[in-house]
């Protein structure tokens, strides 16, 4: 995904060519083969009139009849440009649930598991990750055995684990690790004496977070059917044409213009769809896989890895001493600072029922100190 800032003006955000669809229309052959039509047209209708008149039965085009091809293939584009966002917006939502999934899986490794079986919790959640990461391959079409032995090389494979990966349908692998991980998270429960309901809600996550792979895949599986992309793309097509002839025949030198961005329009339409029809791959709209994984597995080793500030044998003492109240002053946090309201017109907020600051902001509390936002980011 790509930052923007929506209140940087529809005449700018207009102009930019950086993150956008317009190199790869402007780099499609059709987009030209349409325009170059258009203008032949266009020199042809305007260097001999003479030759039009007498071709009019050829040459001329009724716009009442164009509309409604235009208004059909518009309802089309649009409509199917909406399935396509529909689906992109589905799968980031399954996608960062599987995440957050694996998250409370590795938070339940550390929390019951403890210090009686922090090798179980180390080994579940390395097993946890390598179910991603091959997830994420199969999503990228990275299946190859030249593939599954980069892992071994990032120390997430053993020589044994990946000769059985190896003889595995790359299909199945990041399940048959999740298998793994429930054996583990089984002998670790038993091993550390964790009560009854800590087995079941780490095997739960383990099932939910392979439902969220299934989910991926057959979301994946099943774009909007072929016959309705077959039949817009020949609506398109044909509607092109179309624009190519009547807006040629039109007087305006200002046609050639138009003509081009309207078939910029509807092109970068199709283009768009189609790269939210699969955010798996290397389009500006794709998923960053790289920076989800890098921030999903640093989570993990953090949780994994960290135990109670000063150690779990201080934790006692501390809860003790804990004041009363202790968490009140969380009400002076303050995400967003006010705008600075000398600028302000006194007598336009007067008439509106709004007190107004004259003086400036102070930069000391009623204490004394200073008054600073937030300075964590929040997410």
């Amino acid at each position: 995904t790509i930052p923007y800032d929506n209140k940087a003006g529809l005449f700018w955000t207009a102009l930019r060519r950086s993150h956008t669809v317009a190199p790869s229309v402007l780099l499609s052959a059709e987009f030209w083969i349409f325009f170059l039509l258009h203008i032949v047209v266009f020199i042809v209708s305007h260097w001999d009139k003479e030759w039009v008149r007498t071709h009019r039965w050829f040459m001329q085009l009724d716009w009442d009849s164009v509309k409604i091809v235009s208004g059909i293939t518009t309802f089309f584009e649009v409509f199917y440009a909406n399935q396509c966002y529909s689906r992109y917006i589905h799968l980031y939502n399954t996608t960062r649930g599987m995440i957050n999934h694996v998250h409370d899986l590795c938070h339940y490794f550390r929390v019951f598991l403890g210090e009686a079986a922090i090798g179980h919790s180390r080994l579940g959640t390395r097993y946890v990750i390598v179910a991603m990461v091959l997830h994420f391959y199969e999503m990228k079409g990275r299946t190859s055995h030249v593939d599954l032995a980069e892992l071994i090389g990032m120390g997430l494979l053993r020589d044994s684990e990946l000769t059985v990966l190896r003889a595995t349908p790359s299909g199945q692998r990041s399940k048959a690790v999740l298998a793994w991980c429930s054996y583990v998270a089984t002998k670790g429960c038993t091993q550390a004496n964790t009560p009854p309901q800590a087995l079941r809600r780490c095997t739960d996550l383990t099932l939910l977070v392979n439902a969220s792979q299934q989910e991926i895949v057959d979301t994946l599986s099943l774009p909007v059917p072929f016959q309705y992309f077959h039949l817009l793309s020949a609506m398109i097509t044909m509607n092109l044409i179309l624009w190519a002839f009547i807006m040629g025949m039109n007087e305006s030198f200002f046609s050639p213009l138009i003509y081009f961005f309207s078939s910029f329009i509807f092109i970068g339409m199709m283009e768009l769809s189609s790269q939210l029809s699969d955010p798996f791959g290397i389009d500006e709209v794709d998923f960053p896989i790289d920076q989800w994984m890098r921030q999903c597995t640093d989570m993990m080793v953090e949780m994994v890895e960290t135990d109670f500030p000063g150690g779990r044998a201080i934790m006692s003492s501390l809860a003790n001493e804990e004041p009363a109240g202790s968490m009140k002053g969380a009400h002076n946090i303050v995400f967003l600072q006010e705008p600075d309201a000398k600028y302000l017109d006194k007598a336009h907020f007067g008439t509106q029922g709004h007190s107004v600051r004259t003086t400036p902001p102070s930069s000391t509390g009623a204490e004394g100190r200073p008054n600073r936002g937030c300075t964590r980011q929040c997410f």
